[in-house]
């Protein structure tokens, strides 16, 4: 899963500072001059963050490599390389002008991403997420939104899935929301029916399965 989640993370990431969604949904309305008083934002010389440096984080800083931007990273086993700058959690909210989330939802990440953090964040940049939909304080990104301390968001996860209808993500304005789908290609489930059935012939000759959720007696 982890190139087509890593490609839709850019994909997102590129949309919200374009402004696509936006403006084709004026576009689409009649509105041809919406683009004036809403321009987007080039990548080019800006300051990402990535916050979890595990395969897919490590595979979004190699997909943006090209777009000539700084790389900040978090986490704690993170390694020093080519391209990334490993700094703490402060300054990557604090400079980052888009952060963009890939951690596990374990206990200690768990809602730890809300109110403090976006006071850190400048009132241009922009979050993504679509790690887990636990790790953010939802009411905490609704209120930043709202009130312009933040620029926008995308998100892919949601604390509760599928969003219910009554969210106040879905008024928030200079919001990308998408439906859990960052793996959803025909390549990525294509990819993971082979390697399940693979688990499956692997146990059947007794083999361990290359992906055990559990141990095998």
């Amino acid at each position: 899963l982890s190139d087509s989640v890593a490609e839709t993370t850019v994909a997102e990431l590129l949309a919200i500072s374009k402004n696509l969604y936006a403006d084709s949904a004026a576009l689409r309305a009649g509105d041809w001059k919406f683009k004036r008083t809403h321009p987007g934002r080039d990548l080019q010389g800006k300051t990402v963050g990535i916050l979890g440096y595990g395969r897919i984080g490590q595979l979004v800083a190699k997909k943006l490599a090209g777009f000539d931007v700084k790389v900040l990273v978090v986490d704690p086993f993170a390694k020093p390389a080519a391209g990334i700058e490993i700094v703490d959690r402060e300054r990557l909210f604090k400079e980052a002008d888009y952060i963009t989330l890939h951690l596990p939802a374990l206990p200690e990440t768990t809602h730890s991403v809300g109110k403090a953090e976006f006071d850190l964040m400048k009132d241009s940049a922009f979050l993504i997420n679509l790690a887990r939909g636990a790790i953010l304080i939802e009411a905490d990104l609704v209120d930043a939104l709202v009130n312009g301390k933040i620029a926008g968001a995308a998100l892919d996860v949601f604390e509760n899935e599928p969003l219910p209808a009554d969210s106040p993500l879905l008024q928030a304005p200079n919001v990308l929301l998408t439906p859990h789908m960052a793996s959803n290609t025909v390549e990525t489930l294509t990819r993971m029916a082979v390697d399940a059935a693979g688990g499956i012939v692997a146990v059947h000759h007794g083999e361990k399965p290359q992906w055990a959720v559990n141990k095998l007696a």
